[in-house]
C-alpha cells in the first residue's frame, strides 16, 4: 500500500508497470511527481489522504517516462522482431538460436539476432563469420552486441554490405581477411 503521502491518484485507466510480475494495474498514487504505488481502483482510492488531487483516467494507458541519457528505443523496438539473443550463457547457444531463426526464414532472407554479450559467456568470444556461416547457411546474416556498438556479420552479409578490409570498423586476422567483427559507424 502507500507508505507516502499521495498528492494526486489517478484511476480508471491502464497503466503499464513493466514489472513481470504486474504488467499492468489500473491505478496510481503520486507524492512530490514520484509514482508512489500502483495498483486496483480500490486500492488506490481507499489509501488516498483526503484533499488529495483525484483524476479518473477515464480508460486512457500511462507509461513510465524515462530518464536516459544514451538509448536505443528505436533499435530495441526492432529486435524484439529478431532473434533474442540475451541471456544467451555461450557462443554456442547464441549459434543455436540464430540457426532455429535462419530454419525459420525464407531462402536468402536475412537472419538477424541482437543482445549478446561475450563477457557472460565461458571464454569470452565474439561470434565470428565463420559462426555465422556454420549456423545461418543460405542467409545473410548478423548478430549485434548488446551495446549495438559493434556486431558480427557472415560471410554472405559481408558480401551484400559491400563490406572489406578498407570499410572502417571492419576487424581483420592476421592474415588480413575480415573476421565478420564489424563497430561503430559500420553497424
Amino acid at each position: 500500500m502507500v507508505a507516502r503521502r499521495a498528492d494526486a491518484i489517478f484511476y480508471n485507466g491502464k497503466v503499464y508497470t513493466f514489472d513481470p510480475d504486474v504488467r499492468v494495474v489500473r491505478a496510481l498514487a503520486v507524492s512530490g511527481g514520484e509514482v508512489i504505488a500502483v495498483g486496483s481502483d480500490s486500492d488506490i482510492k481507499g489509501s488516498a489522504p483526503r484533499g488529495c488531487d483525484k483524476y479518473d483516467l477515464g480508460g486512457k494507458v500511462v507509461l513510465p517516462g524515462f530518464i536516459d541519457s544514451h538509448t536505443h528505443f528505436v533499435n530495441m523496438g526492432v529486435d524484439m522482431m529478431n532473434v533474442d539473443l540475451m541471456g544467451t550463457k555461450s557462443l554456442d547457444d547464441a549459434c543455436a538460436k540464430m540457426n532455429v531463426g535462419a530454419k525459420k526464414a525464407p531462402d536468402g532472407e536475412w537472419v538477424v539476432g541482437a543482445g549478446w554479450a561475450e563477457s557472460r559467456w565461458d571464454g569470452g568470444r565474439f561470434i565470428t563469420r565463420d559462426d555465422l556461416d556454420l549456423c545461418c547457411p543460405g542467409h545473410p546474416a548478423v548478430a549485434h552486441r548488446i551495446c549495438m556498438h559493434m556486431s558480427s556479420v557472415n560471410s554472405k552479409a559481408i558480401e551484400l554490405l559491400g563490406l572489406s578490409v578498407d570499410t572502417p570498423g571492419v576487424e581483420v586476422d592476421a592474415s588480413g581477411r575480415p573476421t565478420g567483427i564489424i563497430k561503430e559507424s559500420t553497424v
